[in-house]
């Protein structure tokens, strides 16, 4: 999303509810905090995203390069879903 820069959050509803649109995913918000994905992508980065942040934060790394050597090089050879059960919160990796 043009604009945003660091590490933020964004919410999304994905439904194979065919009923309700043509459009299966729904944008819900952007947070500009990095909460719940950082205990999902933690589960299957292949790298320390703490210290890539801290890095980011010293500018001892662009966001380009972090990029390249982590996001862009098959770091995460895997995905997590994130699932409401009753008042918990089920991640699961793929």
């Amino acid at each position: 999303m043009e604009g945003i820069k660091g590490f933020v959050g964004v919410d999304l509803i994905i439904t194979d509810d065919d009923s309700i649109g043509n459009d299966p995913i729904y944008f819900l918000e952007i947070n500009s905090r990095f909460t719940t994905p950082y205990v999902g992508l933690s589960k299957i980065a292949k790298f320390n995203i703490g210290k890539s942040i801290i890095n980011l934060l010293d500018n001892k790394i662009s966001i380009s390069k972090l990029y390249k050597e982590g996001f862009g090089s098959n770091k995460f050879d895997k995905m997590v879903k994130f699932k409401k059960n009753g008042n918990n919160l089920d991640i699961e990796v793929l």
